[in-house]
């Protein structure tokens, strides 16, 4: 009696250590409503310190939220200073934010959501004064209060021999991070030309692949500017730009499994045999990926590419125009549209008459492709603007097919920053020009996508320092928890049914979800631990099925089927036989 009283209650006290994270994400999320700070038509002002603000990065918090990085020059040099906002865009953290650099940081971090309302921040530092050319990568946990996980400098990443870039990061859906960045350890050893490496990092810390990382492509070229995308899985599509002193030479893509095993040929896969700029990339909630880009020669025109779940290239060689329109097209982005396509925004500069004495002119052009490359609007895209100079385009799915959009308006000085909404038959949805969302912005936008069909945009703004202050704002239709009148009911957001169940171990669930938005479905053990999961983007409004199926068979007995996209969860309980 005594020993199942004692069992019982180590059992209690396990249920309770493990629903204390839970407990503590319910706190700070009521907390993070009482505040007065919410969005506002001026903007919400995320930093106001001395020195400026500039270079933000966005990721999700996990619970509707987001998390904001920067470099900042309140210091005598560069630092990176982070903050979280609740879904009403208070800001959460210390007042203008929390250094979250290590000791002799470059104030250029990239980071990535650990799902839990805190981030991943990745540095390439100088690890040995003595010697110039020994850069470091080093990564550190923020929690979701702010505070630093690991003691300075963090943990080390990769400390091969050489250079390498800051690198760039995505969550690994299982609460790590993948990181891949640019390395010059080749050039050292052996005199090859520079390559892209990859790591991936546990939730605790815990390197999982090769020590100092694994190269993506043994192609020869100096490989850079390295793009991400989650497989998933626990793995990651990875694409480079190569360049090879004039001789052929083009982008590559690589598919890194869970494991670190390269399960695409050992070069990688080329999205077109000619050099480009630096490839944009985005699953195609298929198994594989979309890529764009812009090509070199003979003329600066917009390309994509699509690549299958085996590494099969489907849309020619070269892969499929865009845009090659007159002159220069430049700085492509592109976003999944929920069908197996992609919407893809530029700059433009067709307008432009390049004979003439006037000024540059810019504009920003979009186009919808679908799952087999054939452009849905009009050939070369639609003209979001035709007058100025438009920079800096940045673009952010609806989950509905269209787009949410913004960019600069340069043409006066301060710029203006302006935003549009395309339908999935490319209509705008705004003013005609684009609604303005801050006449005294700087530079350095981004944007980012929210829950029912908005988008969150982050810059600097001079409105009140010269030097530039942090400023974000929420497009998209009002948003039902904020403001007077009653709120909007949420989006349908349920599992329909488990089947088989009891199950031999894999379960194939009938759910719904909103729209476009990232959503992850785990199969968990009694006492929470993921046993494996699926991260997906639906579309088409209708319920769908997702299969669950670990690598290995689970042992026998009661598991739970969790469903979570932003702040929603819902649990079902399954047994394994």
């Amino acid at each position: 009696m005594h020993r199942v009283a004692s069992a019982s209650l180590r059992l209690a006290i396990i249920s309770f250590r493990n629903l204390l994270p839970i407990i503590w994400s319910a706190v700070l999320v009521l907390f993070a409503w009482t505040p007065a700070a919410a969005w506002n038509p001026d903007g919400v002002p995320l930093c106001s310190a001395p020195g400026g603000q500039s270079y933000a990065r966005i990721v999700a918090a996990g619970d509707g939220g987001f998390n904001v990085a920067w470099s900042d020059l309140r210091a005598p040099s560069a630092r990176m200073f982070a903050t979280r906002l609740n879904p009403g865009g208070a800001p959460l953290w210390a007042r203008n934010g929390v250094d979250i650099d290590p000791p002799r940081g470059w104030g250029c971090a990239a980071i990535a959501s650990d799902g839990s309302g805190g981030i991943f921040a990745g540095s390439a530092i100088l690890y040995d004064a003595s010697r110039q050319s020994n850069i470091a990568i080093y990564l550190q946990h923020v929690d979701a209060s702010g505070a630093k996980s690991w003691a300075d400098p963090g943990l080390l990443v990769c400390l091969a021999d050489g250079e390498r870039s800051v690198p760039e990061m995505i969550g690994d859906g299982e609460g790590g991070v993948v990181l891949a960045w640019e390395d010059d350890r080749d050039w050292i050893s052996a005199g090859r030309p520079s390559g892209v490496y990859a790591q991936r990092v546990s939730a605790s810390g815990v390197p999982l692949w090769t020590s100092n990382g694994v190269r993506v492509s043994t192609a020869v070229g100096w490989q850079r500017d390295p793009a991400l995308v989650t497989d998933g899985s626990g793995g990651a599509f990875v694409a480079a730009s190569i360049s090879n002193g004039g001789a052929v030479a083009g982008p590559r893509v690589q598919h890194v499994l869970a494991d670190g095993q390269l399960a695409w040929p050992a070069e990688g896969v080329a999205l077109t045999p000619l050099e480009t700029g630096p490839p944009s990339l985005v699953s195609n909630q298929r198994g594989g990926v979309i890529a764009g880009w812009q090509s070199r020669y003979p003329d600066r025109d917009i390309f994509a590419q699509r690549i299958d779940e085996n590494g099969a290239v489907l849309w020619g060689e070269n892969g499929q125009q865009v845009c090659v329109a007159a002159n220069a097209q430049t700085q492509p982005m592109l976003v999944a549209d929920g069908e197996g396509g992609a919407i893809l925004v530029w700059g433009d500069m067709r307008r432009w008459n390049t004979r003439s004495a006037d000024p540059p002119q810019s504009d920003i052009y979009a186009q919808r492709i679908d799952a087999s490359g054939h452009p849905l609007w009009e050939q070369n895209g639609i003209a979001l603007t035709s007058s100025g100079m438009q920079d800096q385009p940045q673009i952010a799915q609806d989950g509905q097919g269209g787009a949410l959009l913004a960019w600069l308006d340069e043409t006066a000085s301060p710029a203006t920053l302006r935003a549009q909404h395309l339908s999935s038959q490319g209509e705008p949805q705004w003013e005609s020009a684009g609604r303005i969302v801050s006449t005294t912005a700087a530079f350095r936008v981004v944007l980012f996508p929210a829950q029912r069909g908005s988008a969150i945009v982050v810059w600097t703004d001079v409105r009140n320092d010269p030097d530039g202050d942090l400023f974000a704002q929420r497009l998209g239709p009002p948003d039902p928890g904020q403001g007077k009148g009653p709120a909007a009911a949420k989006p349908t957001f349920h599992i329909q049914s488990i089947t088989p169940n009891p199950s031999a171990g894999t379960f194939r669930v009938s759910l719904a979800v909103q729209d476009g938005l990232p959503a992850t479905l785990e199969l968990l053990d009694v006492l929470g631990r993921r046993v494996t999961s699926r991260e997906f983007a639906p579309s088409g409004g209708s319920l769908i099925e997702v299969e669950l199926k670990p690598g290995a068979t689970p042992a026998a007995g009661i598991y739970l089927v969790r469903l979570r996209q932003g702040d929603r969860s819902e649990t079902r309980r399954v047994v394994v036989r």
